[in-house]
């Protein structure tokens, strides 16, 4: 009886891959939102399709090597920009269907050893080799893809044979529409994060400074890198200590055990973090006044959610260049063309009041913190749950 009441469950599998952060931090929410509204109906699995398992050893060095381009994302940009286009995009799928096809069959006999009712994929170039295998097999399973950046963003997020994409901006939905997605498959929900990221009130913001060994009238200021503390954030701090020294800094460096031990000896360590949780950086995102950081689409929608106002140090990925755009023109961040401006930018901030309420306000008005949860009920209609 058991295995028949498991067999009747929905089977959802949703992609993501270890590059950043971001990626597997929506597959996650998403999955979490699933569980939530729908319990013991269905059945959730993760995969990664960068996973060794599953795709051409090649391709599964990347999440080693991301750190390395981050250094040199001139190539990557290039290779983004060449590949940008939608006839480069039928190409770039057409070429990577040829050497990616056995190892999508082995994805499909590993993962999807049992009938499969939906993918979800949180990742771009992807959506389009698993829909090849399907139509190849004849399978009928609908593939749904979840944007996780905020303005033009590449083609290859855009397949017009899945049967839902959503989009946080009106931006992005514009963009897939003009990428030949029919308009009725597109829908603008904002962008899903964990619920733990949420406004503080003024009592909620003192007691996480009291736990967090933070003054409590200080203008705190975190600088954050992602996972992998990348950016220029040593030369950053610097900078701010030196030019906005009634500033209280806090520093996350993710997994970078060099750039920590950097950080600290200008810092001292109680305000230096390495890698934490993620109900540890929502409690520093209620906490704090203003984020420097990169512009990687989860942390800006955790920032929104947070009601946390942005300063951006340029973009290092050519899709970040929309993100930051979105931040600038949106008002809900300023962007600084140098390390030296960013500094200038948080004293400003830090010295005008009204403008940083007016910053908050206007991300109060694109905040989504629903946008997982009307994903899941989307989804479970989909699949008749």
């Amino acid at each position: 009886m058991n295995a028949i009441k498991k067999l009747d469950k929905k089977n959802v599998i949703i992609l993501y891959a270890r590059v950043g952060g971001g990626h597997y931090s929506v597959a996650k929410t998403i999955e979490v939102a699933l569980r939530k509204q729908y319990g013991n109906k269905l059945s959730c699995t993760l995969v990664d399709i960068l996973d060794a398992r599953y795709t051409p050893p090649s391709i599964a060095k990347l999440p080693k090597l991301y750190p390395k381009i981050s250094k040199v994302p001139e190539i990557y940009n290039l290779l983004y920009r060449l590949t940008d286009g939608r006839v480069r995009n039928r190409l770039i799928t057409s070429f990577n269907w040829l050497y990616t096809k056995d190892n999508i069959a082995k994805f499909a006999d590993n993962a999807l050893d049992r009938p499969v009712d939906l993918v979800v994929t949180t990742f771009a170039f992807v959506g389009g080799l698993v829909l090849n295998h399907f139509e190849k097999t004849d399978q009928q399973t609908p593939l749904v893809t979840v944007v996780t950046d905020w303005g033009k963003v590449h083609s290859a997020w855009y397949d017009p044979r899945m049967a839902y994409c959503f989009v946080p901006t009106k931006q992005v939905y514009d963009n897939a529409v003009e990428q030949g997605i029919d308009p009725s498959r597109v829908i603008i929900v904002g962008y899903p994060t964990s619920s733990l990221f949420v406004p503080a009130s003024d009592k909620q913001r003192k007691q996480l400074r009291e736990k967090l060994n933070w003054p409590e009238n200080d203008f705190v200021t975190l600088l954050m890198g992602g996972e992998l503390g990348i950016g220029e954030m040593l030369a950053v701090a610097r900078k701010v200590r030196q030019r906005a020294s009634d500033v209280f800094l806090v520093a996350g460096c993710g997994k970078n055990e060099v750039l920590k031990r950097k950080l600290s000896k200008l810092l001292g360590s109680s305000q230096v973090l390495g890698f934490v949780s993620q109900s540890k950086v929502a409690e520093l995102y209620r906490a704090a006044d203003v984020l420097i950081t990169k512009s990687g689409g989860a942390t800006i929608a955790e920032a929104i959610n947070s009601q946390l106002p942005i300063v951006t140090d340029d973009y290092t990925f050519e899709q970040e260049k929309a993100n930051t755009d979105y931040i600038v023109n949106e008002g809900i961040g300023v962007k600084a063309d140098s390390i030296r401006a960013v500094a200038d930018l948080v004293e400003d901030l830090r010295s005008n009041p009204d403008k940083l309420a007016e910053m908050r306000q206007k991300i109060r008005d694109l905040s989504h913190p629903e946008a997982a949860e009307i994903i899941a009920k989307r989804l479970g209609k989909l699949i008749e749950l």
